[in-house]
């Protein structure tokens, strides 16, 4: 697969006009911008303004600013934070049980796209199952990190994007697509990365989306400890399903995602222990 392959799903970032493919960059013919094309599967499509970070919370807007404005150059031996072949064994065991759950939630189209993808935990296990995976990131570590392991690996259905969530390359056009491990930030960021996601889909397309909880400590979610987090990264599911509601979300499908390994004996604290993860599934009218 390569990037003028994927065209008809892509547009401008900026004014969402259709683009054309040059062997170098791709062309807006509305705006004149003109987009590297970094490989034949990898491409840079960054609106041309940061979106204002009002509401969020800790020191994301910092970390947000920095790779957005840093250069793409290319990075030999580049490591993206979360890669579960380089974390300890237990952590990565969480992870990849967190894939799987998710996997089972997704329906077999053509196409999926793993927004805000890291270090691609999803996008390579995405990858064996569906016919084109389009991988999106904003880290320059993490895209290099990403790409050398799939040429590494020889995965050719796989497509990279340098883009920004908050105005992603697509407008009513993906059939699926799928944003982990990103609404932490504060009501103002879920909302507007939220009508990003929508407007990239395509009429009865489907997202999958989660939201955090108090996910590292049982005792913590059910009220027996004290809340260590902020309310902007640590959401009940009153407070998530009120931020889909606002966000013109209609109607979603909920999915609790229960971390901890339960023993069969104790499969009836699933009922008391509150979800790690609040897994939302909707489709846009």
């Amino acid at each position: 697969m390569r990037i003028k392959d994927i065209l008809s799903f892509l547009c401008c970032p900026d004014d969402r006009s259709s683009l054309k493919w040059y062997p170098d960059y791709l062309s807006c013919p509305e705006c004149g911008r003109q987009y590297p094309v970094l490989g034949d599967d990898f491409v840079e499509l960054l609106p041309v303004a940061m979106h204002p970070q009002n509401g969020v919370n800790l020191s994301y807007p910092d970390l947000y600013k920095k790779d957005f404005r840093q250069k793409f150059t290319w990075m030999e031996g580049a490591a993206a934070w979360g890669r579960c072949d380089l974390a300890h064994a237990s952590w990565a065991a969480k992870r990849l049980k967190q894939v799987e759950f998710t996997k089972k939630l997704l329906l077999r189209t053509p196409v999926i796209c793993d927004v805000s993808a890291g270090a691609g935990t999803y996008t390579f296990e995405l990858a064996k199952e569906f016919q084109l995976v389009i991988h999106c990131d904003l880290s320059v570590e993490n895209l290099n990190d990403v790409y050398q392991r799939k040429n590494k690996m020889a995965v050719n259905n796989l497509i990279l994007i340098r883009c920004d969530y908050f105005k992603l390359p697509f407008f009513n056009t993906l059939p699926q697509l799928i944003c982990t491990d990103t609404l932490i930030r504060g009501q103002c960021h879920e909302k507007a990365v939220l009508a990003s996601l929508t407007a990239a889909l395509a009429k009865g397309g489907h997202a999958l989306v989660d939201f955090h909880n108090w996910w590292h400590n049982p005792l913590r979610r059910m009220g027996l400890m004290r809340n260590n987090f902020s309310d902007n990264t640590s959401y009940t599911r009153k407070a998530a399903e009120k931020i889909l509601s606002d966000s013109g979300i209609a109607s979603w499908r909920f999915y609790p995602f229960i971390q901890e390994q339960l023993a069969e004996q104790y499969q009836i604290l699933k009922k008391i222990i509150p979800p790690a993860r609040l897994m939302y599934g909707f489709t846009k009218q």
